[in-house]
């Protein structure tokens, strides 16, 4: 899923948050049949551009359907290659901002959504404890409420994708939390079907607590 809307806006007046608990309905029953439900965190870092759009001193706020419990989060990286003593070194680091590219991985904390018991169980840091929403007359609180995303893949235009339309690779590549999202769903189904392959009886399905488990019993292994 490459949509989304930012949680506060459903805050405003009239409120409209009981639509994320009834779409959180539909992904728990998604993530209880093993199916994986996936979503971008959004490509505006830490700026909830659309309230500028209408002047706002909205606060940032994250992204959901990637902020739901029952959806893997997905967020964005960059890949650049550097050569230290001949040797070419593969790097991988957030997406963020530049002065080229005004676009960067979006996360957070949730408004809505306390954190799930992967997130609890490796204990994410908390850099801020309360947002304040200056439009809303709301003081948030963040400690220990979701955060996102949950898992990044390559979002930078710069080392994005091809894409072909009617038969015509454009000149320019494609990127963005959008792209992140079906790397991470293709790689997670990949896997999947190994394991089908080899016999193993097991579905993924919500990827996210699978990889925090294997974050929190093995930390040194890549993830």
């Amino acid at each position: 899923m490459s949509w989304g809307s930012w949680e506060d806006m459903f805050y405003y007046p009239p409120p409209s948050y009981n639509l994320l608990y009834g779409y959180d309905e539909i992904f728990m029953q998604a993530a209880a049949e093993g199916i994986g439900a996936f979503a971008a965190s959004g490509d505006w870092g830490a700026y909830d551009v659309q309230w500028f759009a209408f002047n706002m001193p909205m606060e940032p706020s994250v992204l959901y359907p990637a902020s739901d419990p029952w959806v893997t989060g997905v967020g964005g990286t960059e890949l650049f290659a550097q050569f230290i003593g001949g040797y070419a070194q593969r790097m991988e680091t957030a997406w963020n901002w530049n002065p080229f590219i005004v676009w960067g991985s979006g996360g957070g904390y949730s408004f809505t959504f306390t954190e799930t018991p992967g997130q609890k169980l490796i204990s994410i840091p908390y850099q801020v404890q309360y947002v304040y929403e200056p439009d809303l007359g709301i003081w948030f609180n963040t400690v220990g409420m979701r955060g996102v995303p949950d898992i990044a893949a390559d979002a930078d235009p710069y080392t994005g994708v091809f894409i072909v339309l009617n038969g015509v690779i454009p000149p320019y590549f494609i990127g963005g939390t959008s792209l992140a999202t079906p790397l991470t769903a293709g790689m997670t189904t990949t896997i999947q079907s190994y394991l089908y392959g080899t016999g193993t009886d097991y579905t993924i399905g919500d990827l996210a607590p699978s990889m925090y488990l294997v974050y929190h019993y093995m930390p040194s292994e890549p993830t």
